[in-house]
């Protein structure tokens, strides 16, 4: 698998937050903190300031995501080093945070429009994460 998809995976695993109420308690100062890192995180990352990016970072930092190899700090750092890396990370949060909202398996999904690219580029909107499994049996059909 590419090591974008695993910071994609990563990055929505650790990210994923429930939705606040206003009737409930404020945060408390490990929320706000977290929060500030978030923030701190988003902005260089919009920059482009990988030196703040890894300064968020632990230096014996791992990155494990469930059936996925575990990523070094360095490993996980090289994802983000390029707007480019930034920019493809992006997308496949997209993409997998999409799955999860229309019940699509998103590793699977992952792997089927790599399996799939010809038919992808040719048909786009019948490889949605919540129509992909018609397409898939379009194509074992052929």
């Amino acid at each position: 698998m590419r090591p974008v998809i695993q910071l994609a995976l990563f990055l929505v695993v650790t990210t994923a937050q429930p939705a606040r109420s206003l009737s409930q308690t404020p945060p408390s100062d490990d929320a706000r903190e977290l929060m500030h890192r978030e923030d701190v995180w988003n902005r260089a990352q919009v920059s482009g300031d990988a030196d703040a990016l890894d300064r968020l970072w632990a230096d014996d930092l791992e990155v494990a995501v469930p059936h996925l190899a575990v990523m070094t700090r360095d490993e996980a750092s090289s994802l983000y080093r390029t707007l480019n890396g930034a920019q493809v990370g992006d997308l496949f949060m997209s993409l997998i945070d999409t799955c999860q909202l229309c019940g699509a398996h998103s590793f699977d999904y992952l792997i089927e429009i790599q399996r799939h690219a010809r038919e992808l580029a040719a048909r786009p909107s019948e490889w949605m994460p919540w129509n992909y499994h018609d397409a898939l049996a379009q194509a074992a059909e052929l």
